[in-house]
């Protein structure tokens, strides 16, 4: 069967899509200094420089759309990332270094984006609960893969055997401490990410290693 050629896009697609892309910076930027409620679209419109009632277009549902594509990006972006991530690494790698691997990715994408970060905490009530659930399983997917990795490297000796998901929301909580400082500026670990994740992790190799049973 002959496969078709997708057609590169117009100059207007082209154009449409990097309105697009501005209005959910503008967005971004003004939902996080000032929050979604104290936002009108006005504001966004008159910050890109555009009319009134334009915006429609691009999002029918408005400025609740506006707010759901931030976070869904964000949320999308990360995990794409870390879904690639996973997928390069080796079986050689020791465990300890494969967990500071992830942990220092995780913590990246978190400061990399703070502003959507902030704006999904600050404006949960606003998300709807069909909508925080996917999310959800975005987050339970890669602590499912980081479960599933540990009990491979028990069955290759590497470890003792654990309760796995246990383990993975370990590796991954080791990270909203720091998301908490970020947010709030409540700082319960006084080091930086490193040093604590380290450490951290350390611990987590030594209890877990098959020389302890």
């Amino acid at each position: 069967m002959i496969q078709l050629r997708k057609k590169p896009p117009t100059s207007r697609e082209l154009l449409a899509e990097e309105r697009r892309r501005q209005l959910l910076q503008v967005a971004k930027d003004l939902f996080a200094e000032k929050g979604f409620h104290a936002t009108p679209i006005r504001a966004i419109n008159r910050a890109i420089g555009m009319a009134d009632g334009l915006i429609y277009h691009y999002f029918p549902q408005g400025k609740q759309q506006i707010l759901e594509t931030i976070v869904q990006e964000a949320f999308e972006n990360r995990y794409r990332v870390m879904k690639q991530v996973s997928t390069v690494i080796s079986k050689e790698v020791p465990l300890r270094q494969v967990l500071l691997t992830l942990a220092e990715r995780m913590y990246e994408f978190i400061i990399s984006d703070r502003q959507s970060t902030l704006i999904m905490i600050r404006e949960r009530n606003h998300l709807s609960d069909d909508f925080v659930s996917k999310l959800s399983e975005l987050i339970t997917d890669r602590m499912n893969w980081i479960a599933d990795l540990l009990k491979e490297r028990h069955e290759a000796g590497e470890i003792a055997e654990l309760d796995y998901p246990i383990a993975a929301k370990q590796i991954v909580s080791m990270n909203f401490m720091f998301l908490l400082r970020d947010i709030s500026g409540i700082d319960v670990i006084h080091e930086s990410h490193k040093e604590f994740v380290e450490k951290t992790i350390d611990q987590l190799v030594k209890f877990w290693s098959i020389k302890q049973m």
